[in-house]
């Protein structure tokens, strides 16, 4: 079996967004999850996490709902994500809109704390440099990798 090895370079979303619109990335989301219980949910509770999905990102998407969102990346459920951005001031920044509706709809903004904190683009193909291959090009790639397996 073939192993392939990848670097994956995190960005701080407070500092950059991707620059390729509609492209997939590897997002780092932070927040809480909510209180099982009353008495939890009374104290203020909820585990809070940090952990790594795949996303997209867009400069700007007109929702069913016609709310525009910018700068947020997009789950595969088509919820909206946004970036943790500062102002000048220091202060913290949304870009993402809330959107009426109801969850799992297209364009429906996360409600509640959970935000893109770092934002990496996916590793190249196995054993290429290229994120994305079509035609003889793909096929090609696809075989050197699958090859390299059997070459041990």
């Amino acid at each position: 079996m073939a192993q392939f090895e990848a670097v994956v370079t995190w960005i701080d979303a407070r500092e950059r967004l991707p620059h390729r619109d509609g492209w997939p990335v590897t997002v780092a989301t932070a927040g809480h999850y909510p209180p099982e219980s009353r008495e939890e949910r009374d104290r203020g509770g909820g585990q809070a996490y940090w952990l790594v999905r795949p996303m997209v990102f867009a400069t700007s998407r007109v929702c069913g709902a016609g709310v525009v969102h910018r700068n947020s990346f997009f789950d595969s459920d088509g919820y909206a994500y946004a970036a943790e951005a500062e102002d000048e001031d220091g202060s913290e920044r949304h870009d993402c809109a809330a959107v009426p509706g109801e969850p799992g709809t297209e364009g429906y903004a996360v409600v509640g704390d959970e935000r893109v904190t770092h934002w990496a683009e996916l590793p190249a193909v196995p054993g290429g440099t290229a994120h994305a291959l079509v035609g003889e090009a793909a096929r090609s790639a696809l075989r050197r990798a699958r090859g390299a397996g059997s070459a041990g």
